[in-house]
């Protein structure tokens, strides 16, 4: 049986960083509306600081964490309902024993 449907490849990573910056872009320009300060003022709001050696990660990528690393968790939950506090404290207690999630 011949299948007669293209396949469509992802983006590049040079494609995909292109639309992810240009959407941070986007992002920047709708913060600026209600905010005072540069790009790095924007970045800086958009980063939570954990506990744990003062690393910085952005939301997107503590939901990212979450619904790779623990799917079950991710999709009992919606992380629209949780703050960027609530998602650190989440990932923070994932592998603690007798943690109800």
């Amino acid at each position: 049986m011949t299948i007669d449907k293209p396949l469509y490849a992802s983006e590049s990573g040079p494609e995909e960083a292109e639309i992810e910056f240009d959407q941070l872009l986007l992002q920047f320009k709708e913060w600026k509306k209600n905010n005072d300060g540069d790009f790095d003022k924007f970045l800086n709001d958009r980063r939570v600081k954990l506990s744990d050696g003062g690393r910085l990660l952005s939301r997107k990528l503590m939901i990212h964490m979450l619904k790779n690393e623990y799917p079950k968790e991710y999709n009992n939950i919606n992380t629209n309902d949780y703050s960027d506090k609530q998602l650190q404290e989440l990932l923070n207690n994932l592998d603690v024993d007798g943690v109800p999630f």
